[in-house]
Protein backbone atom coordinates (compact mmCIF):
# COMPACT_ATOMS: atom_id res chain seq x y z
CA UNK A 1 0.00 0.00 0.00
CA UNK A 2 1.33 3.59 -0.56
CA UNK A 3 1.29 6.13 1.71
CA UNK A 4 1.18 9.33 0.72
CA UNK A 5 3.54 11.73 3.00
CA UNK A 6 3.26 15.46 3.01
CA UNK A 7 5.39 17.00 5.29
CA UNK A 8 6.07 21.49 5.95
CA UNK A 9 9.03 22.77 7.24
CA UNK A 10 9.87 26.70 7.48
CA UNK A 11 12.66 28.41 8.55
CA UNK A 12 12.31 30.85 10.93
CA UNK A 13 14.50 32.31 13.54
CA UNK A 14 15.43 30.77 16.51
CA UNK A 15 13.47 31.31 19.93
CA UNK A 16 15.87 33.30 22.19
CA UNK A 17 18.06 30.94 25.17
CA UNK A 18 15.51 32.40 27.79
CA UNK A 19 12.33 31.89 25.99
CA UNK A 20 9.82 29.96 28.09
CA UNK A 21 8.72 26.50 27.04
CA UNK A 22 5.61 27.06 25.42
CA UNK A 23 6.83 29.63 23.08
CA UNK A 24 9.55 27.04 22.05
CA UNK A 25 6.72 24.55 22.05
CA UNK A 26 4.97 27.43 19.90
CA UNK A 27 7.87 27.53 17.81
CA UNK A 28 8.69 23.96 16.64
CA UNK A 29 4.57 23.94 15.37
CA UNK A 30 5.42 27.05 13.38
CA UNK A 31 8.51 25.51 11.92
CA UNK A 32 6.13 22.40 11.16
CA UNK A 33 3.80 24.80 9.35
CA UNK A 34 1.19 24.60 12.32
CA UNK A 35 0.05 28.18 12.15
CA UNK A 36 -1.21 30.80 10.48
CA UNK A 37 -0.61 33.03 7.96
CA UNK A 38 0.11 35.86 10.39
CA UNK A 39 2.28 33.60 12.20
CA UNK A 40 -0.03 33.21 15.40
CA UNK A 41 -1.21 29.98 16.55
CA UNK A 42 -3.65 28.03 15.49
CA UNK A 43 -6.34 24.93 16.47
CA UNK A 44 -3.67 23.03 14.97
CA UNK A 45 -0.81 24.33 16.98
CA UNK A 46 -2.37 24.12 20.16
CA UNK A 47 -3.30 20.38 19.42
CA UNK A 48 -0.05 19.75 18.62
CA UNK A 49 2.29 21.51 21.42
CA UNK A 50 -0.86 20.00 23.79
CA UNK A 51 -0.03 16.27 22.32
CA UNK A 52 4.12 16.73 22.99
CA UNK A 53 2.84 17.98 26.82
CA UNK A 54 0.35 15.34 27.73
CA UNK A 55 2.56 12.76 25.66
CA UNK A 56 5.61 13.32 28.16
CA UNK A 57 3.36 13.59 30.96
CA UNK A 58 2.02 10.43 29.84
CA UNK A 59 3.92 8.53 27.34
CA UNK A 60 0.47 8.46 25.35
CA UNK A 61 -2.67 10.82 24.84
CA UNK A 62 -6.09 10.57 23.16
CA UNK A 63 -8.01 12.25 20.96
CA UNK A 64 -11.06 12.73 23.13
CA UNK A 65 -8.57 13.69 26.44
CA UNK A 66 -7.21 16.08 23.92
CA UNK A 67 -10.58 17.94 22.43
CA UNK A 68 -11.62 17.99 26.45
CA UNK A 69 -8.39 19.72 27.38
CA UNK A 70 -8.80 22.47 24.85
CA UNK A 71 -12.31 22.66 24.55
CA UNK A 72 -12.65 21.96 20.93
CA UNK A 73 -14.47 19.51 18.99
CA UNK A 74 -13.92 16.09 18.90
CA UNK A 75 -14.36 15.60 15.12
CA UNK A 76 -11.75 18.21 14.94
CA UNK A 77 -9.13 17.44 16.54
CA UNK A 78 -9.09 13.93 15.42
CA UNK A 79 -8.55 15.98 12.00
CA UNK A 80 -5.80 17.33 12.74
CA UNK A 81 -4.45 14.09 14.68
CA UNK A 82 -4.65 12.31 11.50
CA UNK A 83 -2.24 15.27 9.99
CA UNK A 84 0.11 14.92 12.37
CA UNK A 85 0.33 10.98 12.14
CA UNK A 86 0.16 11.22 8.47
CA UNK A 87 3.28 13.23 8.43
CA UNK A 88 4.93 10.84 10.55
CA UNK A 89 5.26 12.08 14.47
CA UNK A 90 2.92 10.17 15.94
CA UNK A 91 1.45 6.80 15.97
CA UNK A 92 -1.94 5.78 16.47
CA UNK A 93 -2.49 2.15 18.54
CA UNK A 94 -6.30 1.69 19.47
CA UNK A 95 -7.70 4.63 21.49
CA UNK A 96 -4.26 6.13 22.22
CA UNK A 97 -1.70 8.50 20.31
CA UNK A 98 2.14 8.09 20.59
CA UNK A 99 5.04 10.23 19.99
CA UNK A 100 7.17 7.80 17.33
CA UNK A 101 10.01 7.84 18.99
CA UNK A 102 11.00 7.75 22.62
CA UNK A 103 11.73 11.53 22.74
CA UNK A 104 10.90 14.65 20.79
CA UNK A 105 14.45 15.11 19.18
CA UNK A 106 14.39 11.75 18.07
CA UNK A 107 11.18 11.65 16.14
CA UNK A 108 12.67 15.05 14.15
CA UNK A 109 15.65 12.83 13.53
CA UNK A 110 13.50 10.35 12.09
CA UNK A 111 11.30 12.78 10.06
CA UNK A 112 14.80 14.02 8.86
CA UNK A 113 15.71 10.53 7.71
CA UNK A 114 12.00 10.27 6.01
CA UNK A 115 12.94 13.88 4.07
CA UNK A 116 16.62 12.41 3.32
CA UNK A 117 14.77 9.63 1.34
CA UNK A 118 12.16 11.27 -0.71
CA UNK A 119 14.83 14.03 -1.47
CA UNK A 120 16.84 11.01 -2.67
CA UNK A 121 14.36 9.72 -4.62
CA UNK A 122 13.64 13.15 -6.38
CA UNK A 123 17.41 13.86 -7.29
CA UNK A 124 17.23 10.27 -8.47
CA UNK A 125 14.41 11.28 -11.24
CA UNK A 126 16.25 14.69 -11.79
CA UNK A 127 19.18 13.04 -12.96
CA UNK A 128 17.05 10.96 -15.03
CA UNK A 129 15.03 13.93 -16.68
CA UNK A 130 18.53 16.10 -16.69
CA UNK A 131 19.93 13.40 -19.25
CA UNK A 132 16.72 13.75 -21.48
CA UNK A 133 16.23 17.00 -21.67
CA UNK A 134 20.34 17.29 -22.01
CA UNK A 135 20.91 19.73 -19.45
CA UNK A 136 24.51 20.35 -19.18
CA UNK A 137 26.35 19.80 -15.77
Amino acid sequence: MFMKRKINISELDLPGENENLQKKLEWLASSFGYCNRQGKSNDESKIFCEMLIDIARNGKTSTKRLAKKLNMPLQKVIYHVRTFVNQGFFYRKKRFIYLREYSLYETVSAVKDDINKILSKIERISKEVDIKLKFKK
